[in-house]
């Protein structure tokens, strides 16, 4: 049994009840005013003409109730406590109402917001204490089969044990802030236990209802090898210049910018990096002779 069946079920028993009650009551008791209840039950269905409908029932019953109901009261008095339960019936299908439009309206942006971070190329994590929504590429990075491989997990299963400290710090530093905060290095943990560099982007955003956390994650694990085996290349070759005393530089296409490697800056007699060779210096230590060929 669907839960729309559930309620439209529940309502109807209790629009009985309340109208036997209602018939039994003289009229000078206000025995309409229970079927806002039966309005407010209205929260739970899904369609708006559903709500409107069950005030439009009661409010039938309510006068119902009025002609059918044992004499009581002074006329004025009953009179006056049908209208006010008119009155609330249909101030509260209203609200009910405008709940499911609010609700409408807000399932709707969650489902784009969904759709977006999923088809996003960027891996996203949402998290509090533990992962609450992942999208494929993160997966991937991870080395996990499937998005909802990681639904569930302690976030700290996937970051490195170095960085806790850090990731606390952040997740602070966050959560008071609504922008995105500065990316951040970090490393993470695979499936499979073994280490990954990543770069991390976080963010608050209000995640069903409740604060949590939205890291937007690049592997950077292949830029950080290329960056190093640079650097060492880098090294090797300045080692090898030192070695062999020999200089190299080079000059941008338009000749007002001249770069000089370490070796370069000791074979003029300075340190590397204290002075800026510009074209006119450069020239000015070229034999005269020479300087055509530049």
């Amino acid at each position: 049994m669907s839960s729309t069946t559930r309620i439209s079920a529940l309502a109807a028993i209790l629009t009985i009840v309340i109208f036997a009650l209602d018939l039994s009551l003289p009229l000078g008791v206000a025995g309409a005013v229970p079927y806002v209840a039966v309005v407010l039950l209205g929260i739970w269905l899904p369609q708006r003409w559903q709500v409107l409908v069950l005030a439009g029932l009661v409010s039938l019953l309510t006068i119902a109730g009025y002609l059918f109901s044992p004499a009581g009261g002074v006329a004025w008095m009953v009179l006056a406590n049908r209208g006010l339960a008119l009155f609330a019936i249909w101030a509260c299908a209203l609200l009910v109402v405008r709940r499911q439009e609010a609700d409408a309206t807000l399932k709707e942006s969650e489902e784009r917001y969904r759709s977006l971070v999923e088809f996003s190329p960027e891996a996203i994590i949402i998290a509090r204490d533990h992962i609450v929504f992942a999208n494929p590429p993160a997966a991937k990075i991870y080395g996990f089969e499937g998005p909802e491989n990681l639904l569930g997990k302690p976030i700290f299963d996937i970051v490195h044990p170095d960085y806790h400290e850090t990731f606390h710090n952040r997740q602070d530093l966050i959560s008071g802030k609504e922008n995105l905060v500065t990316p951040v290095e970090t490393k993470g943990l695979r499936r499979d236990g073994t280490t990954i560099d990543l770069e991390a982007t976080g963010s608050f955003v209000d995640w069903q209802g409740t604060s949590a956390v939205q890291s937007v994650i690049r592997d950077v694990t292949e830029r950080k090898a290329a960056e190093q085996a640079l650097r060492e290349s880098e090294g090797r070759l300045a080692q090898a210049q030192k070695l062999a005393k020999l200089g190299s530089w080079e000059r941008s296409v338009s000749g007002d910018r001249h770069v000089w490697s370490d070796e370069m800056f000791r074979m003029f007699g300075y340190r590397p990096g204290e002075i800026e060779p510009n074209p006119k210096f450069v020239l000015e230590r070229i034999h005269p002779d020479d300087r055509e060929i530049l």
